[in-house]
């Protein structure tokens, strides 16, 4: 049996806040951010569990924002089906350096402790499959996917470091760099990372953003094989590394 479920991304949490974030906006006004990402998710989480039958195998995906959510909430998923040790996890089009990310995480979101506690460096997402890595203890494969040139990710760096939310030329040289530099961090995970790295262009020229949700991943080839085939391939046990010498440019 195959079931899908896309639960919708709101709460600029990566799904792991439960908290309320009051601050002063623009516009000299007081606002309130509702950072419940983990209690939507844990109420999904209990309604996929009443409505759906156990699975035997299971595909855990995200995409963007999503892609962080990934590894922080995949060994809660795998703990509500314990039964189940036929896991792929796969995080599409997601990097994002700050050193304010263990703060954030704590003191805006209050990330639950289990996924807090992991969260230590500049690279969210590398520390939550560091964590996970080490709770699902071989249970599970990986996934990677991304461009060598994802605008939208340069644009958020550029935000993250300049406050300009605009790709700027520095951050689009460096991009390949930091992105070979997250890959070579998750390969010494010691666990099976597959990854399918492109160079898909978007219709005005711009690095595309994400992979699974776009006409590519059908389509698109990266050294013969489409981001569907990688993926297929790697639900059915068979883990591979597409497109690495992109990074290398």
């Amino acid at each position: 049996m195959c079931i899908r479920d896309r639960i919708n991304y709101g709460t600029a949490d990566f799904h792991i806040g439960q908290s309320d974030f009051t601050y002063t906006g623009e516009d000299g006004e007081r606002h309130v951010l509702h950072h419940c990402g983990y209690a939507n998710f844990r109420a999904s989480l209990d309604e996929i569990k009443r409505r759906m039958p156990p699975p035997s195998k299971l595909l855990i995906a995200g995409e963007s924002a999503g892609a962080f959510a990934v590894p922080a909430l995949a060994a809660d998923i795998a703990d509500a089906w314990p039964e189940c040790d036929d896991l792929t996890i796969c995080s599409d089009s997601a990097m994002m350096l700050m050193p304010d990310w263990p703060r954030i995480v704590r003191e805006i979101w209050h990330a639950p402790e289990h996924i807090a506690s992991g969260v230590q460096s500049d690279n969210i997402l590398v520390d939550l499959y560091r964590q996970l890595a080490d709770r699902l203890d071989g249970r599970a494969r990986y996934l990677f996917a991304c461009g060598a040139a994802d605008s939208a990710l340069i644009t958020f760096q550029s935000y993250i470091d300049t406050g300009a939310f605009a790709p700027d030329q520095a951050h689009a040289d460096g991009f390949r760099e930091r992105l070979a530099r997250q890959v070579a961090q998750l390969q010494c995970l010691g666990v099976p990372f597959g990854f399918y790295i492109h160079d898909f262009r978007q219709a005005d020229g711009q690095g595309q953003h994400c992979t699974l949700a776009e006409t590519t991943f059908r389509t698109g080839l990266v050294e013969g094989v489409s981001p569907m085939d990688w993926l297929w391939a790697a639900v059915n046990g068979q883990v591979t590394r597409v497109g690495m010498g992109l990074l290398q440019r």
